[in-house]
């Protein structure tokens, strides 16, 4: 029993937290000698060996399902200033709540490079800025910011339009965040809803993302069945 939570956590490439979840679930075999959690190297290489097999389709299965009205709610609705979409961004993290363990220099860092590569602007006055590359580990870490800015701004939209409204996406995985985006790309064609954002309208902005979120678990259920 020569390995310990520290040892697991850099050969998986996963938080403590994960681990743990892990030991409590049975998924990993652990020992808990002396009141710490202790492993063998030779079952870890096995079940690292065995898990490589493991269907991912199954594992997204077994995840918590996008529940983009929780996600709203856990990060919440903001104003932010700025001239331009660097400017913007600093503003926007600098005011937003963010997960524990994660630094605000690190994701405006990864905002402003994913910005460089092509604008996220998705038309409409909507744009959804995300990391370049992945900043939280953890589902339970996950949320959806709403910004409004207090200046419509030039962010090089596909479709030319200013940008007034920005949905900031922290998603765990990248198919969880393609079913962010997708989501949110639906509800930026529907007039309704965007004149929901024009009035800033929070509660009604929840309200109608709750309808369409029932919408789609239904829609998800018949093809189920299929």
């Amino acid at each position: 029993m020569n390995l310990k939570i520290a040892d697991i956590t850099e050969i998986l490439n996963v938080s403590e937290k994960t681990i743990y979840r892990w030991i409590k679930s049975g998924k990993i075999p652990a020992y808990k000698i002396n009141g710490q959690y202790r492993f063998s190297e030779e079952e870890i290489n096995r079940w690292i060996s065995e898990n490589k097999m493991v269907n991912r389709k199954k594992e997204i299965e077994d995840e918590e399902p996008i529940n983009l009205p929780d996600l709203l709610g856990k990060g919440g609705f903001y104003e932010v200033e700025g001239d331009d979409v660097k400017e913007v961004i600093e503003n926007m993290v600098g005011i937003i709540k963010l997960p524990v363990n994660l630094k605000k220099d690190k994701l405006i860092e990864e905002l402003i490079k994913r910005e460089e590569m092509i604008s996220t602007g998705i038309g409409n006055g909507i744009a959804v800025p995300h990391p370049q590359e992945k900043v939280i580990e953890e589902i339970e870490d996950e949320r959806v910011f709403v910004c409004f800015l207090k200046k419509p701004i030039d962010y090089n939209a596909l479709d030319g339009k200013k940008i007034h409204t920005l949905f900031l996406i922290l998603s765990a995985r990248k198919e969880r965040h393609i079913e962010l985006l997708a989501k949110i790309s639906f509800l930026s064609r529907n007039k309704e809803f965007l004149d929901m954002l024009e009035l800033q309208s929070k509660e009604k902005i929840i309200e109608f993302i709750r309808l369409k979120k029932v919408e789609w678990d239904e829609i998800m259920e018949r093809r189920k069945k299929i």
